[in-house]
């Protein structure tokens, strides 16, 4: 059972990512991402943009190991033998019918804000980047490594 402190945690996550998500009109939804297995831990997905996401209207997991695929190449294009322009911590996707932001979080976590074209990137951006650290603690003591959020009711 997990102990006052995790859930805690695992609270205060939630409403930091209900609160990036409701920062700006065009958001639909944030996700928490286990980047080893391509499980979504945690999301907020605005009710009233579901419609937006898919038939389904919801997620459970990226298909066929998306993030395991991603982040190494992102690393390898940025880095030495690349761009020379060091580890990478934030990637915008820019696509006919939304704007994803995918922020690296630590190795092994990320989030992924999506939303309509017109989201605000760089507010956005600017939201999850400052909130890396606050992130990274609160991950720790939340205790999520091999849970999803259907675990444990978010």
């Amino acid at each position: 059972m997990a102990s006052e402190d995790t859930k805690a945690a695992r609270a205060e996550i939630n409403e930091i990512l209900k609160s990036i998500c409701e920062s700006d009109a065009h958001m639909i939804g944030v996700l928490l991402v286990d980047s080893q297995s391509d499980l979504i831990t945690m999301q907020y997905i605005r009710k009233d943009q579901v419609r937006e996401l898919s038939a389904r209207g919801g997620f459970t997991e990226l298909k066929g190991g998306v993030l395991g695929r991603l982040i190494p190449a992102l690393k390898d294009l940025c880095l030495d033998g690349g761009l020379n322009i060091g580890d990478p911590n934030v990637s915008i996707i820019l696509a006919n019918n939304g704007t994803a932001i995918v922020c690296l979080i630590t190795p092994r976590w990320t989030i992924i804000a999506f939303g309509k074209r017109e989201l605000n990137i760089a507010h956005v951006a600017r939201q999850i980047v400052g909130l890396r650290s606050k992130f990274q603690t609160l991950i720790e003591k939340a205790k999520l490594e091999g849970e999803t959020f259907e675990e444990w009711g978010f």
